[in-house]
C-alpha cells in the first residue's frame, strides 16, 4: 500500500502542485523549533524540549513553516501531528494551523487546538480559533467555536483539513490505530477572512507537547475523481511509524 501511495502522489504533483513537510523534532534542545520555522507574535516561542515541540512557560505564540519549505493552499492541505497530555493538572494546549499569512490578528488563517482547563488531566477542551489564538466567532457561521469535548483524551493523532472552502476539519485517533475516533467540524465566514499558504503549530503552557508534525498537499477534486481512487483518506491514513 505505502508503494502505491507513492505512485498516485508523484503522478499527481503536477497537477495539484504536490508537497509535503515532516518534523520529528529528534534534535538538541533550544529555544525555538529552528531554522525551518518563523516565530509569530507571542513572548515565548514554542520550541524543542526532549525530540518534541513544547514549551516552558503560558503564552500565545504560532511558529509558522517558512514558505520555502511547504506552501499551499488551505482548501488542499493537510495538517497532521501527535500531540500528548502529560497527566498534570493545569491550563495548556496544543494548536495546529493552516492557510496561516503570518498575522497575529483575529482572522487571518486557521489556528485549531486542543486545550485543557478547569483543572483537567488530559485534553478537555477544543477551538476553532483564527490568527494567534483568536476565539473571536465572527470567522466562523456555526459557534461554538469554543467548547467541551463530550469525550476528553490524553494522546492522539490529531489531523487538520478543509473538506471544501467553508468546512474545516478536526480528525482525532485517540488510539493511534488510523481511524478518526472523534471528528469535529465548523464552517468558516470567508468574506471576513484573510488567508495566506503556510503551516505550523504551537505549544502552550508546560503539560502538553507535539510530535511528528506534518504537512501535505492532496490532489485537487477533479484529480481525485479522474483516478476513481479515495485519494484523500490514503494520504490522511499515511503515517511516519518507527
Amino acid at each position: 500500500m505505502k508503494f502505491g501511495l507513492g505512485i498516485i502522489l508523484v503522478s499527481l504533483a503536477g497537477a495539484a502542485n504536490a508537497q509535503f513537510f515532516f518534523d520529528d523534532f529528534n534534535r538538541a534542545d533550544s529555544a525555538d523549533l529552528g531554522p525551518n520555522y518563523t516565530h509569530v507574535a507571542g513572548t515565548s516561542a514554542t520550541r524543542v524540549i526532549s525530540n518534541r515541540a513544547g514549551n516552558v512557560s503560558g503564552s500565545i505564540n504560532l511558529s509558522l513553516v517558512n514558505a520555502g519549505n511547504f506552501s499551499a493552499n488551505y482548501a488542499l492541505t493537510i495538517v497532521e501531528a501527535d500531540i500528548f497530555h502529560n497527566g498534570v493538572a493545569g491550563t495548556g494546549y496544543v494548536s495546529l494551523s493552516m492557510g496561516h499569512n503570518g498575522v497575529a490578528a483575529a482572522g487571518n488563517g486557521l489556528y485549531i487546538k486542543l486545550q485543557t482547563q478547569s483543572g483537567a488531566t488530559n485534553f478537555n477542551t477544543m477551538g476553532f480559533y483564527t490568527g494567534n489564538g483568536s476565539g473571536t466567532s465572527t470567522f466562523w457561521t456555526d459557534p461554538p467555536v469554543f467548547f467541551t469535548l463530550a469525550t476528553p483524551f490524553q494522546n492522539a493523532h490529531m489531523t487538520l483539513w478543509a473538506s471544501d472552502a467553508t468546512t474545516i476539519n478536526v480528525g482525532l485517533d485517540t488510539d493511534f490505530d488510523g481511524v478518526d475516533d472523534q471528528t469535529h467540524t465548523r464552517h468558516l465566514n470567508l468574506g471576513a477572512m484573510t488567508f495566506g499558504t503556510q503551516v505550523g503549530l504551537s505549544a502552550f503552557g508546560t503539560n502538553t507537547t507535539i510530535d511528528n508534525f506534518q504537512a501535505s498537499v492532496v490532489p485537487e477534486p477533479a484529480s481525485m475523481a479522474a483516478l476513481g481512487l479515495g485519494v484523500l483518506a490514503l494520504v490522511r491514513r499515511r503515517r511516519n511509524k518507527k
